[in-house]
């Protein structure tokens, strides 16, 4: 048979267990207590002080008029190291040397500029031929380019890595033709050598050109000093170049067969048209290149069908006898000129 006494004893019990988890459940509420804090991420921000009331990685953010709350703070960005730039070496620059104007007349000025590393007041200029091998006119020693172009060589003060000077084409001596400018180090190495300039004579000679019919014909006088050496040739109105495929020699009446033993100042002949059309000048020679007279510009027009059929049948010596279109040099123009020049008409 149950006791009573002990009917009654349990609930009690039950109910004291019962209050005595409330307060235990009311203390807690009041404590600001953290049991897992490496899992502990707050809903809401928690009041602060300092940053010593805040958990790691936190900090109290303390705004006037309002308490302090902790918020997570913002981790530095570690800094990237700058690259390391490698600094470009400046190059040396080119040895270099120029003349000025590309043609004169014997006795008219040149001007040389020059840009040279490890300038020495014992460098010298001197001319060379148009290939680059040493001509020995400027005297032997050449120009001093430290002393303003001192015709014998004499060394400047200062040595001048860049700078410029003049110098009569008269001190080349009575040579004409096509040169160029050496600089030379005082060990007698070239440095660097310049651009082609032209020495013409100083004549006044004159060189007319007339197109007649499928020729050219030339007159001239006055040609001082003239030589049985001396030839005309084709050249581009432009530049200078040649042109055409044949030396005229005046003293054989312009055959493209030198000859003849007696010189000729004065006179005239006719010559075949260049191959190619286009503007052109004549220019008469000497035998060391050096320009004696230069003609008017002329035109000659290209080859075609329709020059063909006007040339077709004429016999070398008729007027219009044009040998461009005499291809296989028999002395006339007929259908086998033909066959062979048809591809190159247009």
């Amino acid at each position: 048979m149950v006791n009573s006494r002990q009917k009654g004893f349990a609930p009690i019990l039950i109910l004291l267990l019962l209050l005595g988890g409330l307060v235990v459940g009311l203390y807690l509420v009041n404590q600001r207590t953290n049991l897992f804090p490496f899992a502990y991420m707050p809903s809401r921000p928690i009041s602060c002080a300092t940053d010593a009331d805040c958990l790691p990685n936190y900090k109290c953010q303390i705004d006037p008029g309002v308490s302090g709350e902790c918020i997570p703070m913002t981790p530095s960005p570690t800094p990237r190291p700058k690259p390391t730039t490698t600094p470009i070496p400046t190059p040396t620059p080119a040895n270099t040397i120029s003349v000025k104007p590309s043609v004169v007349t014997s006795g008219d000025d040149l001007i040389v500029s020059w840009n040279i590393s490890n300038a020495t007041t014992k460098d010298y200029i001197r001319i060379l031929t148009s290939e680059g091998n040493q001509y020995f006119g400027l005297g032997p020693l050449g120009i001093n380019p430290s002393n303003n172009c001192n015709l014998n060589n004499i060394p400047g003060i200062t040595a001048l890595p860049q700078g410029s000077c003049k110098f009569t084409s008269a001190a080349i001596g009575s040579a004409l033709g096509i040169f160029r400018l050496g600089y030379f180090n005082q060990g007698g190495s070239l440095l660097t050598k310049s651009e082609t300039f032209r020495v013409n004579a100083a004549s006044s000679g004159v060189l007319t050109a007339i197109i007649v019919s499928s020729q050219v014909h030339l007159s001239w006088n006055g040609i001082s000093n003239a030589t049985t050496s001396d030839y005309i040739n084709y050249i581009h109105v432009n530049d200078y170049s040649g042109a055409g495929v044949h030396t005229y020699w005046p003293t054989n009446n312009c055959s493209i067969f030198s000859g003849g033993t007696t010189p000729v100042p004065t006179g005239n002949c006719d010559i075949e048209f260049p191959f190619s059309g286009g503007d052109y000048r004549l220019v008469m020679s000497s035998d060391n290149g050096g320009i004696l007279a230069i003609s008017n510009n002329i035109t000659i027009p290209p080859i075609s069908f329709d020059g063909f059929k006007k040339a077709y049948g004429a016999k070398k010596g008729e007027a219009n006898y044009d040998a461009r279109y005499d291809a296989n040099n028999d002395g006339k123009i007929d259908v086998f000129d033909l066959i062979q020049l048809r591809s190159q008409f247009k």
